[in-house]
Parts: structure tokens; sequence; C-alpha cells
């Protein structure tokens, strides 16, 4: 069995990353959502695990925020949309584990 080291594969894809600001605060975060959760209503919220991260980064900076409902989660981000989310955040958080 292999043991990965999350920081250390990040740390070896060096500038194949994207900058990250110093901190969160005054910034917009964007949250792509592949997922979704449907309500009984029939519209989309975020995903579960998505809001509780959105929660725990408004509890620990000042940021706003904005979501978007990925439409196929089996494929890439429409470009129209990307250019949308790029304009309007200055982070953006895309998908989630499960």
């Amino acid at each position: 069995m292999r043991v990965l080291d999350p920081v250390a594969e990040m740390r070896q894809a060096g500038d194949r990353l994207a900058p990250r600001p110093a901190t969160l605060d005054g910034k917009v975060v964007a949250y792509v959502d592949g997922w979704g959760h449907r309500c009984d209503d029939g519209r989309f919220e975020m995903y579960p695990l998505m809001a509780e991260l959105k929660q725990l980064i408004e509890e620990r900076f000042q940021v706003g925020s904005v979501w978007y409902k990925k439409p196929n989660i089996a494929k890439p981000v429409p470009q129209e949309l990307l250019a949308r989310v790029v304009q309007e955040a200055d982070v953006i958080v895309n998908g989630e584990c499960i």
C-alpha cells in the first residue's frame, strides 16, 4: 500500500497550480457544484458537503460567495459558464468528494 501526502503532491505540481491568495478576506469565492442536491420542490441547492465547506469558509473569513450548478457532472464546465465564474470570483472551488 502507498500513502500519498497531498501537500507534497501539490508542491511537486509546482507552477501548474493556480496562484493562491494570502487570505480569503475580502474575496468572492465561487462554488462550481457538479452534484447538487434536489429539494422536494424540484429546485437544486448546493451539495451538502460543499455547503458545509462554504459555511466553514464563511466562519473563518470575510468573504462573498456565489454558487453555480454545473450542467453535467461527467463533462467539463461549459466555457460560457467558466467565463462567467472567472469574472465574478477571486477563488473557485470546483467539485467535491463524496
